[in-house]
């Protein structure tokens, strides 16, 4: 019996993979252009007919109206050589022993308490911050503290404000508090007029002089949000929360860490990534991150993120969509899998966050067949053809642009989430709006996400003002993701991807 059922879970999966790549009829077109290498090796009879075919590969062409200039620059195609088979995945909540095991593992035996929205501060609490406020009134430069703090003269207004509406003889003398036992309660729980059935945990600890905030949601209300994260905050009520930043301020190093600092904090981070119990994950950034101190001035931190691996293959890092709501057909409701901390150069730590946990509902008994790499560049021709300047990159500026410069020099093999149904299957109210949202599952396919760099120009390339990508943002711009099996490209109507801005 139970191998019938894992027959059919296999052929259904082979079908669901057939109709979702039918989605988008055109095949990708063999294309004929600069290759600059022989292949690793012939493709008859190989699966992966992807990374055996792959070879460094330059070209060039227009977009369809000629606004756009394309450079393919792939010196080394170095593409996962191994099988991929298809699985089928479901987003599901976090349990509450889940809950309680990553705040343990995060912050050991801390005693948590659960948070009270907007409490009152205790006599002793009172009188330590209104010292602290009233220093800061003191200091000459007050006004000239980073802008993230508020405009001129705004940061001394609430300080000001705060001293006189935070009394010391109105203050009580303590604060009832209740230990967290990391039972997820109901929204309502802690905010009032908020969502019976999003389920939350929000707690407060503080630790060797660090407070921190830990919160875990499971939000199934038109969306399936279910998320973990922690950082430095306060639970009382801070000005233009300037009593975080000055603590921040302290932690981090005026000096940009060093690679011995970095690898230290990635042995950290790969120690918690495995004690944390929520599968298999890879580390696919570890880098310094740059921060505009309180005062002027760069502060450095340390930044990992991570994504999950599934059969030995990590899925494909992209941003999480702009919105989990909404009314289009085809919108996702939920976010991808991932995991990001980071830390202080010293080890504390800053941040931490958990996204969607999955479970593995079936896997294909067949591996998943793949375009060749020759197809792979047709397909991305394709694609890359129909934009023109102003939809490509319509979300950085307000005017239309008539030049773009694109340059692709990196592809990446791995999986992607495609949903089984993008047809909505629920209907729910939100804030007096009817959204209907997509339920479905999806298949982790076999995908190629498409990097490089692009710049934009009013007029033309000689220009001064053009926006160069990298240059701007400091990393590689994520184009899109191609199903490896026919090139076409997986995107929910919601996604973030630079060649679907336009849609």
């Amino acid at each position: 019996m139970k191998r019938k059922i894992a027959m059919l879970l296999c052929i259904f999966l082979t079908l669901t993979l057939c109709s979702c790549a039918a989605e988008e009829s055109e095949a990708p077109a063999e294309t004929e252009d600069s290759i600059i290498e022989i292949s690793r090796g012939g493709t008859d009879g190989d699966v992966n007919k992807l990374a055996a075919s792959a070879v460094a590969y330059t070209d060039s062409f227009q977009s369809a109206d000629g606004s756009v200039n394309v450079e393919i620059n792939l010196e080394d195609a170095s593409l996962y050589e191994g099988s991929f088979r298809t699985l089928q995945i479901t987003p599901r909540p976090f349990t509450e022993k889940e809950v309680q095991h990553i705040a343990r593992v995060l912050f050991g035996d801390a005693v948590f308490y659960e948070y009270i929205f907007c409490r009152e501060y205790t006599k002793a609490e009172l009188e330590e911050q209104r010292a602290f406020w009233q220093a800061l009134l003191e200091r000459e430069d007050l006004d000239e503290l980073h802008c993230v703090l508020g405009t001129d003269g705004e940061l001394r207004k609430t300080i000001e404000t705060s001293l006189e509406k935070h009394k010391v003889e109105a203050a009580p003398e303590e604060i009832e508090r209740t230990i967290c036992d990391f039972s997820l309660k109901p929204y309502a729980y802690y905010y009032e007029d908020q969502e019976e059935n999003v389920m939350r945990v929000e707690a407060f600890s503080e630790i060797g002089g660090v407070p921190y905030r830990f919160r875990a949601e499971n939000n199934t209300h038109g969306v399936r949000d279910f998320s973990i994260s922690a950082w430095i905050g306060y639970d009382t009520v801070s000005p233009l929360g300037i009593r975080e930043e000055v603590l921040k301020d302290k932690l981090l190093c005026v000096e940009k860490p060093d690679q011995n600092q970095i690898d230290a904090i990635r042995e950290k981070a790969e120690k918690i990534i495995a004690e944390l119990g929520m599968g298999q994950w890879q580390i696919d950034q570890c880098q310094c991150e740059e921060k505009t101190g309180l005062e002027w001035g760069t502060r450095y931190s340390i930044k990992i993120t991570a994504v999950p691996v599934y059969n030995g293959i990590p899925l494909l890092r992209q941003e999480q969509p702009y919105t989990l709501r909404g009314t289009e057909e085809g919108i996702q409701n939920c976010n991808y899998p991932d995991l990001a901390l980071s830390f202080a150069p010293d080890g504390t730590l800053l941040t931490f966050s958990l996204n969607t946990p999955v479970d593995i509902l079936a896997v294909s008994g067949e591996e998943s067949r793949m375009m060749s790499f020759s197809e792979l560049m047709g397909s991305v021709k394709t694609q890359f053809s129909r934009p023109s300047a102003d939809e490509y990159f319509m979300s950085y500026y307000a005017w239309d642009h008539s030049t773009a410069e694109v340059l692709i020099d990196k592809i990446v093999l791995g999986y992607d989430m495609l949903a089984l149904n993008n047809v909505p299957s629920e209907t729910v109210e939100y804030c007096g709006t009817e959204l209907t949202v997509n339920n479905s599952d999806f298949v982790l396919v076999p995908a190629v996400a498409i990097y490089g760099n692009y710049r934009l120009y009013e007029t033309s390339p000689e220009e001064e003002n053009a926006f160069d990508y990298r240059e701007d943002t400091g990393e590689d711009a994520l184009f899109t993701i191609l199903n490896a099996a026919n090139g076409s490209m997986i995107a929910p109507v919601n996604g973030n991807m630079i060649l679907d801005m336009g849609k």
